[in-house]
């Protein structure tokens, strides 16, 4: 009977333990959804710079709209992949709370990809006005 309280010590602690890693997981899985969000963002990059060098590279092909065509949805898909980034991410950062590490703000995130997308609906309009 004299354990009882060495006992109830070592399981308040235990607990208090496992609340930490569980707040420290919450921080690593956020610091992993900017990581998945980066990636999406450089997917979307890189296909706008597939479609900008399509055209760079095909547009002497005959008929002209072609090259065009097609460039112009891979800058299309790439705005698309963005977005879909970026909505990945608000899904994340709903379900958890950081505890420790600041995490980048949605509005932001949103203002990037409100950006990406406007340069890349001018590169879409300059491809088929030059």
């Amino acid at each position: 009977m004299t354990d009882t309280p060495q006992i109830l010590d070592y399981v308040r602690q235990q607990t208090e333990w496992a609340a930490t890693q569980l707040r420290l997981a919450e921080d690593r899985t956020i610091l992993a959804a900017e990581r998945n969000y980066s990636a999406w963002l450089r997917a979307g990059l890189a296909s706008f710079a597939v479609g900008v060098g399509f055209e760079a590279f095909m547009g002497h092909v005959h008929p002209p709209w072609v090259p065009k065509t097609v460039a112009s949805v891979l800058i299309l898909i790439g705005i698309g992949i963005t977005w879909l980034g970026l909505i990945a991410t608000r899904r994340t950062y709903a379900r958890l709370h950081s505890h420790v590490t600041p995490r980048q703000s949605i509005w932001l995130l949103t203002v990037i990809n409100f950006v990406l997308s406007l340069a890349g609906l001018a590169t879409v309009a300059i491809l088929w006005l030059a």
